[in-house]
């Protein structure tokens, strides 16, 4: 017996031994399935960590495989239900996510390789987290409402090729830790808050760079680094509006691979480096506007033959534009208004230019306008006011079929105005400040999209044609020639605008002839007194139409100083030109508030003050950067401003959510009384 049981006892531990076996194979299968169920875990409480207002993520449940959820992205299902690692893409941009983003279960995600948070409103710093993604190669953050300085931890993720910060706050010097990123291709840091000098240290290792954008950081203060200049994958480089200072450095000559180069509104100063454009062959786009550039442009910037667009306005330019400009196949823009160009338009190259837009107003080109310029059937602009053209104006000038805008006001072009009647698409014509004879073409009238007409201070005569009638237009401006006779009624009584004085020979309702009323003698000195003093008011009325016009199309250059802390295409003229009742949005004790609408869709708010002729521009420039850099909800981004002599007109981010009176005359709105203690903390 006893034996048995010293048997018995033996056998114990080798049974407990072979039943932990079984129970370790039979439980084998449930951990796998618990290790494959592991990215589900982790995306579940990723989700948990976020607010979803909209239920974009309703469909993240574990009765499905995450391959399957909405809004991720698997290189294979079938993959994953195999239990092998995947490439998993997150791509959550615009669902309105918000919540204290953690990214501490989500990179625990086996193969998370893309992920998109763009477009959402996380209000928060961007999580350091982040840098545990260690498979991430495109991260995109861009207008995620993040602030904030910017992470060196992120150069720990080796595999980033891709990374978008753009659209957000966040603050100070761009870190020289970054130039670990060596694989990285696309880094798009635009339209941030970013600050100081940029370390030349960045960008010697980043040559894999194909895109580079550090656009719409008003605050730095930084030379162009040179280095940039020897990254030669570099395809697209965007660092407008960034108050970049110095020259253009020599070493963007080798740029060779360059298809966008934008330097627009910054402090750049000095000459463009000889031989721009010989070792770019590849150029698509170049901005150089709205700096302080001086000197002849480059020749050699018409050997490239790809180019598109060549922008160079707002400059101190001066010599003749490059010759080879004209005849490049694909070029659709020559934008060089605004600086000091010389010399002669050269004839444009017939059916073979597939030129759009031509804007050169404000240089000192002469000579007559090229006859060829019909023979662009492409053409759709072309402004070269406040010249020294001369000559006649072509009678094929609108046979592009495209033709809508014609700015050749303020020069010294002569004859007689030619019919239009193929401009068919024609809405703006300023022929204003000319020596122009003769008749106004009746055919005018029957230019259906017609909208704007300023023919003033020319030399014309006859009348008024009765077929202006036909027209919808926003302003008639006949003013200052030498016209006579009857101006239809409805051109007087129905427009906006419209501009007759100086032609004492037309008559008309509220002229000062009136054509109906029969003559009458003088009736004692009172009377002539009245009439003199009505006279009078209506001269001093004629002399301000006068004054408005002018300073709406005036020979002189702007007046106006523009500082801009976002990129906002806008000019002075665009904004006083939109000063007017119908656009006022609000009014207040420091002037009266605008919506204005710039060319390119975009709406912005302006506070036209009052009261402000007693500053500098020096004041007011600081003034503005101080209140540029307040960052928060209720405050209105300050996109910059515009000075003249006696006037300060401040731009803003326009909210479409009404004014602070609006709210607090809501039905609904309530006051919170805090406390003396909470308000002094």
């Amino acid at each position: 017996m006893a034996s048995a049981a010293g048997t018995g006892a033996a056998s114990l531990p080798l049974f407990l031994l072979l039943a932990s076996t079984l129970i370790a194979a039979s439980a084998s299968p449930s951990s796998a399935a618990a290790e494959a169920l592991a990215p589900q875990e982790l995306l579940l409480n990723f989700k948990a960590s976020l607010r979803d207002p909209s239920g974009a993520l309703a469909g993240w449940s574990r009765s499905a495989p995450y391959c399957n959820w909405p809004h991720v992205a698997c290189t294979s299902a079938a993959a994953a239900a195999a239990n092998a690692t995947v490439s998993v893409s997150l791509s959550l941009q615009g669902l309105g996510l918000s919540g204290e983003l953690s990214a501490a279960s989500l990179c625990r995600v086996p193969g998370l390789v893309a992920l998109s948070l763009a477009s959402n409103g996380f209000n928060q710093t961007i999580p350091l987290d982040l840098a545990r993604c260690a498979s991430l190669a495109s991260l995109n953050l861009s207008a995620g409402a993040f602030w904030g300085p910017l992470p060196e931890q992120l150069a720990a993720l080796p595999a980033l090729v891709s990374l978008d910060l753009s659209g957000n706050s966040i603050e100070g010097q761009v870190p020289a830790g970054l130039a670990a990123m060596g694989s990285l291709e696309m880094l798009d840091l635009g339209g941030n808050r970013l600050s100081g000098v940029l370390h030349p240290a960045l960008f010697r290792n980043l040559t894999s760079l194909h895109l580079l954008d550090l656009s719409g950081n008003q605050f730095l203060e930084s030379e162009l680094p040179p280095e940039i200049g020897r990254m030669g994958s570099l395809r697209w480089l965007y660092l407008q509006g960034s108050g970049f200072i110095g020259a253009i450095p020599e070493s963007f000559l080798g740029l060779e691979q360059l298809q966008v180069l934008d330097l627009s509104m910054n402090s750049l100063t000095g000459a463009v480096p000889p031989g721009f454009g010989l070792r770019l062959p590849k150029l698509m786009a170049l901005d150089l506007s709205q700096n302080g550039l001086s000197g002849p442009f480059p020749e050699e910037v018409g050997k490239c033959s790809m180019l598109q667009r060549f922008e160079v306005h707002d400059n101190a330019f001066t010599g003749e534009l490059p010759g080879g400009l004209w005849s490049l196949p694909d070029l659709r823009v020559i934008r060089a208004e605004n600086n000091r160009f010389t010399g002669r338009l050269p004839e444009f190259p017939g059916g073979q230019s597939r030129l759009e837009q031509v804007e050169l107003d404000n240089n000192s080109f002469s000579g007559g306008i090229p006859q060829s310029i019909g023979q662009v059937r492409t053409l759709y602009r072309f402004s070269a006011s406040l010249n020294e053209l001369n000559g006649s104006l072509p009678d094929n000038i609108c046979d592009s079929p495209e033709m809508s805008i014609i700015n050749i006001s303020r020069n010294s072009l002569s004859g007689t105005i030619p019919e239009f009647r193929s401009c068919k698409r024609l809405v703006s014509l300023y022929l204003a400040g000319n020596g122009f004879t003769g008749p106004i073409p009746a055919s005018l009238g029957d230019l259906p999209v017609l909208t704007y007409i300023d023919l003033s201070s020319n030399g014309l005569t006859g009348g008024v044609p009765a077929e202006l009638q036909n027209l919808k237009l926003a302003l008639l401006n006949v003013s200052y020639n030498h016209l006579s006779g009857r101006v239809p009624p409805s051109l007087i009584s129905e427009l906006p605008a419209v501009f007759l004085q100086g032609n004492p020979g037309l008559c008309g309702p509220g002229l000062p002839n009136d054509c109906d009323a029969p003559s009458r003698k003088r009736r004692g000195l009172a009377l002539a007194a009245t009439v003199a003093s009505f006279l009078t008011g209506v001269a001093l009325l004629a002399v301000g139409a006068f004054a408005v016009c002018r300073r709406l199309h005036g020979s002189e250059p702007s007046p106006w100083k523009l500082v801009l802390f976002h990129p906002v295409k806008v000019t002075g003229e665009e904004l006083l030109a939109g000063f007017h009742d119908k656009s006022i949005i609000g009014r207040g004790a420091f002037g009266k508030v605008y919506l204005i609408e710039l060319q390119d869709g975009q709406n912005i708010a302006v506070k036209r003050l009052v009261n402000s002729g007693k500053l500098t521009f020096r004041a007011v420039k600081n003034e503005m950067k101080a209140l540029a850099k307040v960052r928060h909800k209720n405050i209105a981004k300050i996109l910059g401003f515009c000075y003249s002599d006696g006037e300060v007109s401040i731009m803003y981010d326009y909210l479409q959510m009404g004014s602070l009176q609006d709210l607090i005359c809501a039905p609904n709105f309530t006051v919170t009384i805090v406390p003396k203690c909470c308000t002094e903390i």
